[in-house]
């Protein structure tokens, strides 16, 4: 039935069809990705709020101009990392790429961890218009601490799924409550736009995913974040930057000071990772209209046996 389901959708060709492959990092979205595109004329959207960045395409992961096997792909490696790229902002060039492919009769297929970056899109997210720059040069001079506790008091839910340490979500999050009134953790939704499909890789097990992300991301280590945490310290990069936060790059910058030797850096780099794709694993087990399909033994031709079944 999952075969089938997948077979359907790609084969109605709705025009306002979106496929999501979704799912933690290590998982194989990538590749299955471009074997979905290549055989249903596909075009290729970015939905990671990482892979964004160009200052860090080997960090991120970002496919690389050779892998993208002449299928095209969009929002990859193109913002500074002078500049911070909203949910709301991404949504928007999203939506003006899926118009683009549309109007070429092909496919969009949004491909990514970052699950806001979806949900924007599938769900409509009616993003208030919130933004004062003297509220933020005043938030911005409190402390960590201080943002939390405050957005604490005022939207207790949201504080429970940002974390401490990130200043940046903390103070868009009390920007919306204290320039709009709303909490943002009751950002409502509008009708929908796509007719979509989310795709998740099966996962055979944790401790295989896990292995699988430790070695990513030794391998990472040594290709990638060490050089690009040195460009991004050149450049004076904030460290609150989200590409200063990308996964490894603060494990870098702590051993480019000195206050860490690198065999903990890499210990560290692998922690964090695991523990961002078990939360990414359960961000997606809360909904029940995701299809699962084994993408290391997938094939064109099982979906396309599945429609007799």
């Amino acid at each position: 039935m999952v075969m089938k389901s997948l077979f359907y959708f790609l084969e109605k060709k709705q025009s306002n069809s979106i496929l999501c492959i979704i799912g933690p990092t290590g998982c194989g979205k990538t590749q299955l990705s471009l074997d979905i595109a290549n055989q249903y004329n596909g075009e290729i959207i970015n939905a990671d709020s990482k892979q964004l960045y160009k200052d860090i395409p080997l960090t991120s992961g970002a496919i690389t101009k050779e892998e993208m096997n002449n299928i095209p792909h969009h929002l990859f490696s193109f913002v500074s990392s002078k500049k911070i790229m909203s949910v709301a902002e991404h949504r928007e060039l999203a939506e003006h790429k899926i118009t683009e492919i549309y109007s070429r009769k092909k496919l969009p297929i949004l491909v990514g961890g970052t699950a806001l970056f979806i949900l924007s899109l599938i769900e409509n997210y009616q993003f208030p218009n919130a933004y004062d720059p003297e509220l933020r040069k005043k938030l911005e001079e409190k402390t960590d601490s201080e943002l939390w506790e405050q957005l604490q008091a005022l939207d207790s839910i949201e504080s429970e799924k940002i974390p401490k340490s990130n200043k940046r979500r903390i103070i868009r999050a009390l920007e919306i409550i204290l320039l709009s009134g709303e909490k943002k953790s009751a950002v409502t939704t509008g009708l929908p736009k796509y007719n979509f499909l989310l795709l998740h890789p099966n996962i055979q097990s944790r401790e295989i995913l896990y292995e699988k992300i430790n070695t990513r991301m030794e391998y990472l280590w040594n290709h990638g974040i060490k050089s690009e945490s040195k460009s991004l310290s050149v450049q004076n990069i904030d460290q609150k930057h989200p590409a200063a936060l990308a996964i490894g790059i603060p494990e870098a910058f702590a051993l480019l000071s000195n206050t860490i030797t690198e065999e903990q850096a890499i210990i560290k780099t692998q922690q964090k990772a695991r523990n961002y794709a078990k939360r990414q694993l359960t961000w997606w087990r809360k909904r029940d209209d995701i299809v699962y399909c084994d993408a290391d033994s997938f094939s064109i031709e099982k979906i396309k046996d599945s429609k007799s079944l």
